[in-house]
């Protein structure tokens, strides 16, 4: 009688996975290092790269906003009833008009404001300073490097260069008159936003590549070569708002968004400690890089408008 011998059964040994090394003070702060890092390079990404990707699709819906206003008021004339003059000053962001500049290939909607919540969307229209096409000196804001740069080129204009307005009421047409560089103190600002004896157009931008620049700018004015149109109501100037100072009240919601961002990151870190990096990497990257776009748009606020 054969006996079949039975193999002895293979013991499985069971191997726990290594356990993640302690955070201790200095793994900590070289993982706060990196995460700021990587902060500060997300929102130079947001604020100078796809920053012209949201002001191009911005321009298009205001562009679209504003032809459709310039009709009416085409069709408005021709009737009996004539043109709907406005009784009351624009609100912040409505678009007034479109800036045309043919020696620097520019054409802007400018909108109402000039604060970095206007002006990272279109040139600002300062408040308090004439309408556009109107009797006296109507000003007009615009950035020089971020969202755009709408106004990067302005500083390359000359004498007798044209730009042309377009508004509800009409096109105006102005010629360059003098291109400069000033610093902005307070009797330079007077000059560059106060009232006129004529009838121009001043567009001002940052004279530095510094984001955090507020004192320098480049004035480019133009004289009015048509007939001006009747005057509407404008809002209150005031002088913080000349474009080369941040949003006021921007701060607590820069707050609330850092809040925000080291919430998501302190998530992040607990996530890949715990489940496979793959899976981490699948549940944090679509939140980061959303509160990544808020934080920098929501910090962008704090710096001067124009840059």
């Amino acid at each position: 009688m054969t006996t079949v011998l039975e193999r002895p059964a293979q013991l499985t040994a069971v191997v726990a996975p290594p356990a993640a090394p302690p955070l201790n003070g200095g793994r900590l702060r070289a993982l706060l290092a990196v995460w700021l890092v990587v902060l500060i390079a997300g929102m130079g990404l947001v604020v100078y790269g796809f920053g012209s990707y949201f002001q191009t699709r911005d321009q298009r819906s205001l562009m679209r906003e504003a032809r459709g206003a310039l009709n009416r008021a085409a069709n408005e004339s021709t009737g009996l009833g004539g043109v709907t003059v406005a009784k009351r000053a624009p609100e912040f962001g409505a678009p007034l008009g479109i800036l045309e500049i043919g020696a620097v290939r520019m054409q802007q909607v400018v909108v109402e404001g000039t604060q970095s919540a206007q002006t990272r969307r279109a040139p600002g229209h300062a408040p308090g300073t004439a309408g556009l096409g109107q009797p006296g000196n109507s000003v007009v804001v615009g950035r020089r490097k971020a969202y755009g740069a709408p106004f990067s080129r302005i500083a390359g204009l000359h004498k007798g260069n044209r730009i042309l307005v377009s508004t509800t009421q009409g096109q105006t047409v102005y010629a360059v008159t003098s291109v400069r560089k000033v610093e902005m103190t307070p009797r330079v600002i007077e000059q560059v936003y106060g009232p006129s004896k004529d009838d121009r157009l001043t567009l001002v931008t940052s004279a530095s590549l510094n984001p955090r620049n507020q004192k320098s700018a480049i004035v480019v004015v133009g004289q009015s070569k048509s007939t001006p149109f009747a005057p509407t109501p404008q809002g209150a100037r005031h002088q913080r708002e000349f474009g080369g100072r941040g949003d006021r009240g921007a701060l607590p919601a820069v707050i609330i968004a850092l809040v925000l961002y080291g919430l998501a990151m302190s998530a992040s870190i607990v996530l890949y400690r715990r489940l496979q990096p793959r899976t981490a990497y699948l549940l944090t990257i679509a939140p980061v890089v959303a509160l990544t776009v808020i934080a920098a748009e929501t910090f962008s606020r704090v710096f001067p408008a124009w840059m």
